[in-house]
Parts: C-alpha cells; structure tokens; sequence
C-alpha cells in the first residue's frame, strides 16, 4: 500500500492498491478466516448484527444459517437501516431510483478507466460467488456501501440522524456495528465505498469532502 501527501487538509489522499493499479492484477485481500484460527472461537469471526459483502450473502437472504447459529433473523434490523439509508441518497438525489444510482457508479468507474466496476469489485475476494448473479452482486455492493458512507456521515453530523434511528438510539448497537466492520469476512472493496462517497457529495454541502478523514475522525466515535 502506498500513501501520497499533498498540502491542504482536503488533499489529504490515501492511495490504496497501487500496486494493482500498475500490474492490473488485484491481489485477493478479503477472504474467509482460515478454519485453523475459526474453530477456537467461531462466533469471534462471524457478524453480529450486519452483513457487509457476499460472505454471509445467503444468511442476509435467510437462504442458510451459520454454524454458529445464526441466521437471517440477527441481520433484519440493520437490513431495514440499510434501506433506510439508501433511500435517504436516492431521495437527495431528486428521487432517482437504485438502478439509476448503480448506472452513475459504474458510469463513474469507467470514467475513471479502473476496468469493469463489477469484475473490479468480484476480484478483491478470494471466492467467485457464482451464486450471486451479476445484478445482485452490483446492487449489494451499492446498498452495503451507501449504508457504510451515510453511516460515517451521521457518525460525524449528528444532525443527519433520524431520532428513530436504531444505530444510536439503540444500548450499545453501534459497538456491535464497530465490531461487526471490521471483521475479515465483513469488508467491501475500499474503491466501493469511495465511488458512493465521491458521487453523493454534493448533495451534502459542507460536509469533509475526503472520506478517509470522515472515517478517521475521532468524533465519530464519540456520540452526543
């Protein structure tokens, strides 16, 4: 990984995946925990609360439970968060809808000349996920995302937060999602997320305009 500075706070950029950029070959970085560290404490490596990427796809779906016995029920409530955010972009995007959201994304990657958006996004995991079809692993990539930036957004300006929101009306809920994101088997490809934020920034006038200094901020994590 390498890191480039530049002056001014706003400038502040944090190349990540360099190396994949010259070679055009993506090293697989977000993988399953190897079973040997997974069968001393299982339930350490699985989601608690919420689901990010195709890993736990199936359980999000209700199509199987875990070995740890957890299934679809322990994911409901933050999938009707997710769609709760969601909604909240399409909406200050003068009610475009989630496919329209999904063309600018892959519109913007290939402005960007960054290769296909969806075989990008499929080449960070160490597995096909051929049981996800193509739309369904755009749109899980753009929900999971939007969920992730409107996240950080609310974790930052308080004033963002609906005073239903389970995520921080909710005992220490937003620590079982700290802990749910960063987990292995929970992550989205960096470029994901990125896309999201740089493509809905102007619907929020005078929010930080570097989303890795959103996410870095200690006052996200110190609620009001």
């Amino acid at each position: 990984m390498a890191e480039h500075h530049r002056s001014g706070r706003d400038q502040t950029a944090i190349d990540i995946g360099d190396d994949c950029k010259k070679s055009k070959i993506c090293k697989k970085c977000i993988f399953r925990v190897p079973k040997v560290l997974r069968r001393q404490n299982p339930e350490a490596y699985t989601p608690d609360v919420v689901s990010l990427g195709p890993f736990h796809y199936r359980r999000k779906r209700g199509k199987e439970e875990s070995k740890e016995g957890k299934g679809e029920e322990d994911f409901q409530l933050m999938e009707r968060v997710k769609e709760s955010y969601l909604n909240e972009i399409l909406s200050e995007m003068k009610n475009i809808t989630l496919k329209e959201l999904t063309a600018k994304v892959i519109e913007l990657s290939d402005l960007k000349e960054e290769g296909e958006f969806e075989q990008r996004a499929r080449d960070f995991y160490s597995e096909t996920f051929a049981h996800i079809s193509s739309e369904g692993f755009i749109e899980m990539m753009v929900v999971d995302g939007c969920f992730l930036i409107q996240l950080f957004r609310k974790c930052n300006y308080p004033k963002l937060r609906a005073f239903d929101d389970p995520t921080f009306n909710m005992d220490c809920m937003f620590h079982f999602l700290c802990h749910d994101m960063l987990l292995l088997e929970n992550q989205l490809p960096w470029f994901v997320t990125h896309s999201l934020y740089d493509l809905t920034l102007e619907i929020y006038p005078g929010h930080e305009a570097s989303l890795s200094i959103l996410i870095l901020h200690p006052s996200a994590y110190y609620h009001h």
